[in-house]
């Protein structure tokens, strides 16, 4: 799978998913720093990524209208890793099967959110 983080997610991420044997890289890689939420779901859809991102309203607004996949981290930030190595098989089995979807992770569980336009 490909993963592009936002500019919230802790460095070691990128490491932990790349020794997972997963495609990494961040918004800034990508010169995307300083780009729009909007403009960051476009282009991982464009590129078959993943949105992976601390951000709750970003991922609300996901929820709402849901374009390509997004991966809601619920969790502190230092936690990421743990929380990510708990539940990646689970992440990776409710992406392979759908699209558009939004998940969201936390130390308690994964929450599946099925494709919506409000």
């Amino acid at each position: 799978m490909r993963f592009l983080l936002d500019q919230n997610i802790d460095a070691r991420v990128v490491g932990f998913l790349r020794a997972e044997r997963h495609e990494c890289f961040t918004v800034a890689e990508l010169g995307l720093a300083n780009a729009r939420d909007d403009e960051v779901s476009v282009r991982a859809h464009e590129d078959r990524a993943i949105v992976v991102t601390h951000d709750g309203d970003f991922s609300r607004r996901r929820i709402r209208n849901t374009y390509g996949q997004h991966l809601w981290l619920r969790c502190r930030e230092f936690d990421a890793i743990e929380v990510l190595r708990r539940w990646l098989p689970t992440i990776e089995s409710e992406f392979a099967q759908q699209k558009d979807l939004v998940l969201a992770i936390s130390v308690n569980g994964v929450k599946v959110y099925p494709p919506s336009w409000k």
